[in-house]
C-alpha cells in the first residue's frame, strides 16, 4: 500500500504505523487487510499523547494482525512431507518416519521427522514441540541476560500469549510467548530485552528506549524484522 510520503511512520513493539494528521477530534486506530496499521489523529494532538493512546491499544493491534496472518497461512500449511517449517530463524522440511523418538515430532539438526500417526495431530505435535524448545532455551537465556543487564525477576516463564511476543508483571515475572522459538534468537533476545527493562520502566518513553539501545544497539533492526515479518511467524 502506498502512503504519502509526509505521513510520518510511527514505530512501536513489532509494528510501525503511518500517521496521518486530519481534521478530527479524535485518534482513530485502524488496521488495514494488508496489515498495515494507520493512525488518524487531530493536527493539533501532541506526538507522547497520540503514542500513549497506541500502546494502550497494542494488543489490539496485534491480535487483528495476527488473526488476519494466522487464517490465511494455517489455509496453505499442510502436514506433508516436504512441508517447511521454522526453528529459531531457520526453515527445515518435514519428513514423515518411523523414527525412534518417544515423541511423534522430533528435530535431528537438519530436518523435522514426523511419525505417520502423528500427522492428522500435526499441529498439536508441533505446538508441543516448540514449547518444549521454547522452555529449554529462551528461559536460560533471559535469566543469563537478566543477569548480565542486572535485573532481577522474580521468574522467566513461556506460556500460550496470544498475538503478545511477552509480558513484564508488577512483580518482576517475564513472560515469553512459545512462538518466539520460531524466531531467530536475535530477534527473540530482543523481545527479552524488551520485557526486561520494563522491570524499571513501565512505559515506552525516551527513557525506556534509551535503556533498551544500551542493552541492545542495534534493537532498532530487530523492531523493524518484528515490523515486516513477526505477523507471519505461524504455522
Amino acid at each position: 500500500m502506498s502512503t504519502d510520503k509526509r505521513d510520518p511512520v510511527l514505530v512501536f513493539e513489532d509494528f510501525s504505523a503511518t500517521l496521518k494528521r486530519t481534521n478530527r477530534k479524535d485518534v482513530e486506530i485502524q488496521v488495514k487487510p494488508d496489515n498495515s496499521v494507520i493512525i488518524f489523529a487531530p493536527i493539533s494532538a501532541k506526538l507522547d499523547l497520540i503514542r500513549r493512546l497506541v500502546d494502550k491499544r497494542v494488543h489490539w493491534i496485534q491480535a487483528k494482525r495476527l488473526a488476519r496472518t494466522h487464517t490465511l497461512l494455517k489455509q496453505k500449511k499442510e502436514y506433508v512431507a516436504g512441508e517447511s517449517f521454522l526453528l529459531f530463524g531457520e526453515s527445515y522440511s518435514l519428513h514423515i518416519s518411523s523414527h525412534g523418538g518417544r515423541s511423534n515430532l522430533t528435530h535431528d539438526g537438519k530436518k523435522f521427522l514426523l511419525k505417520s500417526s502423528g500427522v492428522s495431530s500435526g499441529e498439536k505435535w508441533f505446538t508441543s514441540f516448540y514449547k518444549r524448545a521454547a522452555k529449554e532455551s529462551l528461559i536460560p537465556r533471559a535469566e543469563s541476560l537478566a543477569k548480565t543487564l542486572g535485573y532481577k525477576t522474580t521468574s522467566v516463564r513461556v506460556l500460550e500469549l496470544g498475538a503478545r511476543w511477552g509480558s513484564c508483571s508488577k512483580v518482576h515475572r517475564i513472560n515469553l510467548n512459545w512462538r518466539l522459538a520460531l524466531l531467530p534468537k536475535h530477534i527473540a533476545d530482543y523481545i527479552i530485552v524488551h520485557e526486561l527493562t520494563h522491570i524499571e520502566s513501565n512505559g515506552h518513553d525516551m527513557k525506556f528506549w534509551g535503556k533498551v539501545e544500551h542493552a541492545m544497539p542495534n534493537y532498532r533492526d530487530a523492531q523493524r524484522w518484528l515490523t515486516k515479518n513477526g505477523h507471519k511467524v505461524v504455522f
